[in-house]
């Protein structure tokens, strides 16, 4: 399990950095964001049919993880989305 957690942690620090020093279209931002609500869709619905997955969640490092992808990426993503928005008024 910590050599999927490290793998995981990596994937996130190559990701934010990809984000970081790129700039996406408005398309590609939006496909972006699309993806990461349809995956929070997906499990929060998966949670709901399924319990007791909640249980192996809260007792792995998950939740730790989510809010550290969160605080992570949901700042570059509005970083980006201000840039893509500003270069379609102008």
């Amino acid at each position: 399990m910590k050599r999927v957690l490290h793998t995981q942690k990596q994937i996130k620090c190559l990701f934010c950095s990809a984000l970081s020093y790129c700039s996406l279209s408005p398309v590609e931002l939006s496909d972006l964001v699309l993806y990461l609500s349809d995956i929070t869709s997906t499990l929060q619905a998966f949670l709901d049919i399924y319990p007791p997955a909640v249980e192996g969640l809260i007792h792995g490092d998950f939740l730790e993880m989510l809010v550290s992808f969160y605080e992570s990426v949901v700042p570059i993503l509005q970083r980006q989305w201000l840039s893509a928005s500003r270069n379609v008024v102008e």
